[in-house]
Formats: C-alpha cells, structure tokens, sequence
C-alpha cells in the first residue's frame, strides 16, 4: 500500500514539473532561436509588436572591410515597459567577441546567460547589447544577423511574454556601386538623448519619427557635412521610434530608441 502512494505522489510530482517547465520561461537564454523565434518548446509566450528590435554598427555605409573589427549595438525595446529581456544573435560569417556580462558568445552566436534588466522610462523599457564582431576574409559579399529578443515581466510565466525577431544585412565593401543593396543610413547614438547624427552617401530631404503608438513627428534637419547629417531630437518623448528618412527619391526605415 505503501509503496503504491509513493508511486502516486512521483507521478504527480513529475507531472508538477513537466506543467512548471511547459508554463516557465527559460530565464538562462536559449541558443538556436535566432532566426525561428521565442515561442515553443516551454521558451516564451507569443510574438508581440510591443516588441521592437533595433541593430546596428559601426560598418560603413559603403560596406565592411573583410578581417576588420567593428563595434555592434543590439537595442530591445518594448512598448509594455517589462522589466526584463534577453536575445539571441546569430550571424552568417565572421567572428563575435567582447561579449558583455550576462551573455555567452559561442563562434557566430551570441545569447544571454541571466535576464537584463531594462531601462524603463516614458512608458517603454530598453535594453541595449555592445559586443564586436569581426567581419569574415572568406569570398562572401554579405553576412546576415538573426535576432530574436524578448521582453518579460520577471514573473518566470510564458503568459506576458513579448518576443519578436529581425535581420540585418550587412554587405561587403566593393569598388562597385551596384554591389550595394540600397542606401545605407548609420545613426549615432543610438540611443540619443538631443542629437542623433545620420552617416549616409544620400542626400536627405526629410526625416520623421514614428512612435509605437503611430503617431508622426517632423523632426529638424540640419547638414553637418558631405555624409553627416543633424536631426534634432529635443521634441521627442522617451520610447522607441521608426525613423522615416527620404532622399528625395526613396524612404527608408530605421529603428530609434529616445533616451
């Protein structure tokens, strides 16, 4: 009789803990999701636009010099104001290294290893990655950054999770124009606080920001030099932001985060 409880009670116990991981985030990072998403497998709860992704670089406009090394930033940000994030990065050539506290960078992968906790102001939270990436010798004309980042409560339930995930392309630098995929527009700082400086071979005619909420501001424009351009952004409140940037010919879209 005895031993029929005991075994009653184990089954009720690994069943407590299957339910427990099956509901639970993975607060110690997941590898392999960068390109997939957070979602399954007892990881995260459902893809969210509260979430907004945003990387970044110190690669010039005209393209990565192979074997060079080049300073990356990685933004989260969400319009929920959660506490906590994390990531995964993945990239298709080259190195990672300088991997910050809280993360663990494995050949082209980098992911955290404890939850961040984000900079939480005006109604949204962000959380800001730095590391180095050496670009690739090899013949490749492009390499492709997989992101997934996720933002959460703390509470270590699936069920407020707010994922979601992005690509960036970044090309090799070439004598050839026509080797360049579209104009490139490279903002710093990234976060800003009254500037935010554009580095571009355009010439730009307007700029707009666009907060997760869709509201459209007009921002001033000023030209510093040849490749530099000014935008004023004083006027805007704390959050995350879409840049729209017209070239007179063209509108790109870039993510922003206000400090």
């Amino acid at each position: 009789m005895k031993s029929k409880k005991l075994l009653f009670s184990t089954l009720l116990m690994l069943g407590g803990i299957a339910t427990f991981i099956t509901m639970s985030s993975n607060s110690g990072g997941k590898m392999g999701v960068a390109a997939s998403g957070c979602a399954g497998g007892g990881c995260h709860g459902a893809m969210s636009a509260n979430t907004l992704i945003s990387f970044s670089g110190t690669v010039p406009s005209s393209g990565y010099v192979p074997g060079s090394t080049y300073i990356m930033t990685l933004l989260v940000a969400n319009a929920s104001a959660k506490p906590k994030s994390g990531f995964d990065l993945t990239v298709t050539g080259g190195s990672i290294s300088g991997a910050p506290a809280n993360t663990m960078a494995m050949g082209t992968e980098l992911h955290h290893t404890s939850p961040f906790t984000a900079l939480v102001g005006g109604g949204a939270a962000v959380t800001s990655i730095v590391f180095n990436w050496t670009a690739p010798t090899s013949a490749a004309t492009s390499v492709t950054f997989n992101v997934s980042g996720n933002a959460v409560d703390g509470t270590g339930s699936v069920a407020n999770d707010e994922w979601n995930k992005d690509s960036y392309v970044f090309n090799k630098a070439s004598t050839s124009i026509n080797d360049v995929e579209s104009t490139q527009f490279n903002l710093y700082p990234n976060p800003a606080t009254e500037y935010l400086t554009i580095n571009t071979d355009a010439t730009i005619q307007s700029v707009k920001a666009i907060s997760l909420t869709g509201s459209m501001l007009n921002l001033t424009v000023s030209k510093l030099s040849n490749n530099e351009y000014r935008v004023d952004t004083k006027t805007l409140a704390t959050g995350a932001y879409v840049l729209l940037i017209n070239d007179g010919k063209h509108t790109s879209h870039k993510k922003f985060i206000k400090q």
